[in-house]
């Protein structure tokens, strides 16, 4: 990056580093967020979504389970082609009774995935600087106070789970020692490569 002090490519970069690298499942930039006692919102550069994979996946089996009883209910006697098992369970309990159970199943996948989903997702506030000065333990130290206010808001539409700061310049000791203090966790960019430090 040659020029500095470009925050919004600075923070795209970032992104996409999030996205492509970190595993990030999704990013959003410029988010805001109320706090509890402040009384304008705070700007989080990037918003990092993390989601599980597996809380997804059993919910589109639910979605499938559900497909598999809506045509059990409304086709009796003539179970999709599931072979021995679901030929089975249509002899042994009738057509009705197995798409009823699968429509349940199939509700219970997807409301135990949805929750899952919710449970958890980890959302990460990035905050990204793109100046010349070093970072110091004070850049590390507000962030941590807006996110503790952020999280203290029972409103707040998401709560970060993990604090990260993305920087075009390299830290000093007190900001990197700060920051293992919070669990914050540090990336600069050198030259085209970003490193976390």
């Amino acid at each position: 990056m040659q020029n500095r002090n470009n925050g919004e490519r600075f923070e795209e970069l970032f992104a996409q580093y999030m996205e492509t690298v970190l595993g990030v499942t999704a990013t959003e930039r410029r988010a805001k967020l109320k706090g509890k006692a402040a009384a304008t919102p705070y700007e989080c550069d990037v918003h990092g979504v993390i989601r599980s994979k597996v809380w997804r996946i059993l919910q589109i089996g639910g979605l499938a389970t559900m497909a598999a009883a809506a045509w059990a209910l409304f086709n009796p006697g003539d179970l999709p082609n599931v072979e021995h098992v679901g030929r089975s369970i249509e002899t042994a309990v009738g057509s009705t009774t197995a798409g009823l159970g699968l429509l349940i199943l199939g509700c219970s996948g997807i409301l135990f995935g949805g929750w899952g989903r919710t449970r958890h997702t980890r959302h990460i506030w990035v905050e990204c600087k793109d100046r010349r000065a070093t970072i110091k333990r004070a850049d590390i130290s507000k962030l941590e106070r807006s996110a503790a206010d952020v999280r203290a808001n029972a409103g707040a539409n998401w709560r970060p789970v993990e604090l990260w700061f993305a920087s075009t310049s390299a830290y000093d000791q007190d900001a990197l020692a700060i920051a293992r203090e919070y669990g914050v966790r540090c990336f600069q960019l050198i030259g085209d490569e970003i490193v976390e430090c």
